[in-house]
Order: C-alpha cells, then sequence, then structure tokens
C-alpha cells in the first residue's frame, strides 16, 4: 500500500505537466514551407472523387486539372524541452500551422489549342475554372490563399489542389499550360497532357 502511494506522489508532477501542456498549451509557432517543383496532371470528376487520370479523353462535362507543389521545409519552431515532455510532444495537443513562405501572387490557365470562339491558342482561360476543395467550390482568387494551401499540407509535405472545368470547351482537343507566379518573382510553368473532351 505505501509503495502504491509513493508511485503515485512520484507520478503527480508528471501527470500534472501533461494535463497542463495539453489544455493549456498556447498557439504553437508555425512550420514555414517553401514551393519546390509544381507537377500537373489531367483529371476525371466524374465519379465520388476527382482522379489522375492517363487516357487521351474524358467527358468535358468532368475535366479538371491538379495541381501538385512539392515543398521544402523553411523553418521549424524551436523546441523547449521541460523536465518531463517536451514541446513536439505537447503540439500533439495543439498541432502547428503550416505557412508558405513564398506567397502565390498569381495563377494562369492558358490554352494551348483554342477553347473557344472568343478564346484562341494562348488565350487566358482562369476564370472557367474553379476550385474544388472540402466539398466545397473555390473562385481563383481564394486558391491563393496561403491557409487553404496549409490546411492540404499532407505527411509527405506536399500540396496540391484541384481546378474543375466550369464551362464545356467549344472544341474537343484541349490542352492547359499552368503558370504560377510567386510574390518573390520566380515563376513555375508546367502544361498538362493532350485531352479530348468529348
Amino acid at each position: 500500500m505505501k509503495l502504491r502511494k509513493i508511485l503515485l506522489f512520484s507520478l503527480l508532477p508528471l501527470l500534472a505537466e501533461v494535463i497542463l501542456a495539453c489544455c493549456n498549451c498556447e498557439e504553437p509557432p508555425p512550420y514555414e514551407y517553401k514551393f519546390n517543383e509544381m507537377l500537373v496532371y489531367n483529371l476525371d470528376n466524374s465519379g465520388k472523387n476527382a482522379i489522375e487520370t492517363s487516357t487521351n479523353e474524358t467527358n468535358k462535362a468532368s475535366y479538371g486539372i491538379r495541381i501538385k507543389f512539392t515543398t521544402l521545409m523553411a523553418a521549424v519552431p524551436a523546441v523547449n524541452n521541460s523536465f518531463f515532455i517536451s514541446t513536439s510532444q505537447a503540439n500533439n495537443c495543439c498541432p502547428p500551422p503550416y505557412w508558405a513562405k513564398n506567397r502565390i501572387e498569381s495563377l494562369k490557365i492558358i490554352s494551348i489549342y483554342d477553347f473557344n470562339e472568343n478564346h484562341k491558342s494562348g488565350s487566358d482561360v482562369t476564370e472557367y475554372f474553379a476550385a474544388f476543395y472540402l466539398n466545397r467550390y473555390y473562385a481563383n482568387s481564394t486558391i491563393l490563399d496561403s491557409e487553404l494551401f496549409g490546411y492540404n499540407l499532407d505527411e509527405q509535405k506536399n500540396v496540391s489542389v484541384d481546378l474543375l472545368l466550369m464551362t464545356k470547351p467549344g472544341s474537343p482537343k484541349q490542352q492547359f499550360r499552368v503558370e504560377i507566379k510567386f510574390d518573390n518573382g520566380r515563376e513555375l510553368k508546367e502544361t498538362t497532357s493532350p485531352i479530348n473532351l468529348i
């Protein structure tokens, strides 16, 4: 009985610190990441979830573009260890947010082929796409918000966003170039594979 009491009293400081770390933790500083590479894929959005497609045709009513960024960690919050528990362990209760170090200043989608009578080859057709994320559609200006990219950061430190075509093209053969410009002047450009939108 005495041994149990001794063990209980010896563990009280540890239990108290764990409770305080999890319940009263302050908002941790963010992890900062920077965009590294960009990849683009044709999407088939005809099913329950949009999937990358390697076929040369898809339904024009369910076409989209997936943009994937590989990222590099730019800054990691300092870890302050206490006697019993580290800040990193406490962050399991209060996970730190992720923020992009370099903000996306502009996103353009350029048609390689004639999109319709008013948008010939080389035209900006960004207005015809909308981002789809967490069961909601977002205007293109909204997808530039770093919070959207931050929440979409997965365990592999990759960022992705789906842009769904909201207006059917006038001609079936399509291909698009995605152009991203960052606030530091850096630009990324990638082109999708050609696809027939039937």
